[in-house]
């Protein structure tokens, strides 16, 4: 499973809280549930990376990288979701 947020601000909110600390990064993932501006998806969907917006390093001191998505076959934006990772190792994936 996994998150995607509609809007960047809001994943964004999850990253910084997530380079804070668990406890900050799983109180607003659930406040952005609450709240209807992110939801969680099962696998399988598929997603394209149309561009990276921020690399981070979260609470644990891993990379992670904020992405946009876009739905197959078009550049209509999907949402934003926290990839664990390099910038370099996700550029041109799909989830």
């Amino acid at each position: 499973m996994f998150l995607v947020c509609k809007d960047e601000d809001d994943i964004l909110d999850i990253a910084y809280a997530d380079s804070q600390s668990r406890e900050k990064y799983i109180s607003t993932i659930n406040e952005k549930k609450q709240e209807g501006f992110c939801v969680t998806y099962a696998p399988p969907i598929v997603l394209y990376v149309q561009k990276v917006i921020v690399s981070y390093k979260d609470h644990k001191k891993r990379e992670n990288c904020v992405l946009k998505l876009s739905y197959p076959g078009s550049k209509k934006e999907a949402g934003y979701i926290v990839a664990v990772g390099e910038e370099r190792q996700l550029k041109d994936s799909s989830f």
